[in-house]
Formats: structure tokens, sequence, C-alpha cells
């Protein structure tokens, strides 16, 4: 632009209007002729129709905030105080995080926007790594961002799309790593659509080893979703890596023995916990029978003495003990009715 134009292009606002269509050749204009570059930029500050014209993203707002340092303070007003111009500006967790460090004195109130707001809550927050990246630029709000997700469930749908996400926010805030993993334990449904396949369930058995055993248990007790799981040999020797204890069922050479390992298992199972469930007296089976050490185990696990998932051999037979005693005493207790009750409705 000719430098005789630059005096008459800043301060005529119809030719600024016509020659100055972006923040760009603002900041070139005003770099040419200094002296009028005051109130030119307080044309753009004063009216909001001009910031959205020339300021049409973050990226403008922070080099425009860079060429004025003075009006830094004010360039980021409209943005903190209009909720649509926060919108419009701060795209993604990224743009926020970058507009946060160019604005050091505004970072809470840019995080607060966001988290205050649950249209842009929603803006910025997409996926359980973008939780992770803005708990790590901004820790001390880490636990805020993940509140959302742990309080409404259509919010976790939204942004804990796949086991990725799941692992990502709990890297988060892994205080609340138990929290995040119950929706997936306790709703068939949420399980089927974040464990899709054997790395996912790999993946986040080893991410929330507390739960690793849980999480293995729906492949265990239904063949359907094994097949849906486990869908080759390779999956298979995943599955048998990732937990070895099940070897017996995921070291079968092929999907369907693997499937008919866990049947038989399972009728073990149901044979000798209908036995405690019964519990008349010590002169029935109590009397004569021991199972082997880990059918015994798996007995424990399932009437729900001491832990739904033990593996704890002197645990397990501790509690075959104890049911025994309970037995020799007299009629079945609660816990044999309710085991009894629940072998018959499965």
């Amino acid at each position: 632009m000719p430098k005789r134009d630059t005096k008459k292009t800043l301060v005529d606002p119809e030719k600024f209007k016509r020659v100055i269509t972006s923040a760009f050749y603002f900041r070139k204009t005003a770099e040419d002729s200094p002296k009028y570059a005051d109130t030119s930029i307080k044309s753009i500050l004063n009216e909001p129709a001009e910031f959205k014209r020339v300021i049409t993203s973050a990226f403008y707002l922070r080099k425009t905030a860079e060429a004025f340092p003075e009006y830094a303070d004010a360039l980021i007003q409209p943005v903190l105080n209009d909720p649509a111009e926060f919108k419009r500006v701060i795209k993604n967790v990224f743009v926020l995080k970058k507009t946060a460090e160019a604005f050091p004195k505004y970072a809470d109130a840019l995080i607060k926007s966001a988290l205050n707001d649950s249209a842009a809550f929603k803006q910025v927050i997409t996926c359980g790594r973008y939780l992770r990246k803005i708990a790590k630029a901004f820790p001390k709000y880490a636990d805020a961002f993940i509140q959302p997700i742990l309080d409404d469930p259509a919010e976790f749908k939204r942004v804990i799309k796949y086991s990725d996400d799941l692992r990502e926010a709990a890297k988060a805030s892994p205080k609340y790593a138990d929290a995040l993993i119950q929706p997936i334990l306790n709703d068939s449904a949420e399980y089927k659509r974040v464990i899709n396949n054997i790395s996912s369930l790999r993946k986040t058995a080893k991410a929330f080893t507390k739960h690793s055993d849980a999480l293995i248990q729906p492949i265990l007790n239904d063949p359907a979703e094994f097949n849906r799981v486990i869908k080759n040999s390779l999956d298979l020797d995943e599955a048998d890596t990732a937990y070895p204890e099940y070897t017996k069922m995921f070291g079968q050479p092929t999907i369907d023995a693997a499937i008919l390992a866990i049947k038989k298992i399972d009728a073990t199972v149901r044979e000798n916990a209908q036995i405690f469930s019964k519990g008349y007296n010590g002169t029935g089976f109590f009397g004569k029978f021991h199972p082997a050490p880990d059918v015994l185990i798996d007995i424990a696990a399932l009437t729900g003495e001491g832990g739904s998932y033990t593996k704890n051999k002197c645990v397990a037979e501790s509690i075959f003990f104890k049911l025994k005693l309970d037995s020799d005493n007299g009629a079945p207790t609660g816990l044999a009715q309710k085991n009894e009750r629940r072998l018959l409705t499965n």
C-alpha cells in the first residue's frame, strides 16, 4: 500500500473497512504509520462488528496483541465477556492452550469460560486425549474438566467414544480412574461400545489393573461376548498373554475349543456351587467333598464370599470350610438361599 494512503486508510472508517480486510493487513498498515494506529485499533475494540471482521481467529488475536501489547488487555475482553465470541475464537483445546499462554494474566478466566458454558465445554473437549492435554497444561483444573464426564452419562458417551479415550481420561485425573471405569463394568451396552476388540480389552485391563479381572468376566461368562471380542487365533494369543491365569481357556488352539473349555469350567463351577447353595447338613456331600484348588477358587468367586474375584487359594479354602460349617449347623443360610436363587435364574 502506498505510504501516502496510510493515514487516510486508518482514520477514514469507510476506507478502513474497504482496505483492511483482515488483521494481517491491519498490522501491516499500522506499522507504516504507527501514530495513527491508536485511532484504528480503537475502532476495532469499540465496534463488535469490526472486531469480528478483523479478528477472525485466535491466531489473529494473538498476533494483534503481539503487535500492540499495550492493547492486549483490551483485545482479550470480547472473548472473555461474550460466550458467543469465545466459541467463535476458541475453536478447540489447542487454541485454548495457546490463547491462555499468549494472555497469561487471563489464563484462569479463559479456562473458566470453557468450564462454565456447556456449549464451550463441548467445543473444547471432544475426546479423552483432549482431557489429558488440558489437564497437563492446567493441572489445577484437571478435576474440574473430568466432572461433567462423570456426572452426565450423555457427556461420558460423547467424550469416551473408544477405550483409548477412557485410558486417556484416567491419565488426566488418576484419582477418578475407579469412577471412570464403573459405567463400563456396570452397563453391558457401555462395555460393548467401549471394549470392541481384544486389544482394547488388553490395554484397558493394563491401565485399570485393579479391575482387570472384572473386565474379563463378560468374555468368560457369555459365549456371544467371547465371539464378539475374540475373533481368531491371534486374538486368543493376545488374550492368553494378557490373562495367563485363564490359559486353560485362552490357550486353546481354536475359538470353538476355547468356548467349549469355558462351558466345561462353568458347568463344574455350577455343579459345586449348587452343593453349597443347598447346605442341608453335615451328613451330605460336605462331609466327603473337597474340590480341586482351581475349582475351589471358582466356587468362592461364584458364591460371592470374600470378594467377587478372589484368586487366593487360602482365602478360597477358608470360604469353602466356612460354608461347610454353616451347613453343618443346620438349615440353609440367607447366603445359600441367595445363591440357589441365582443358580435357578441363570
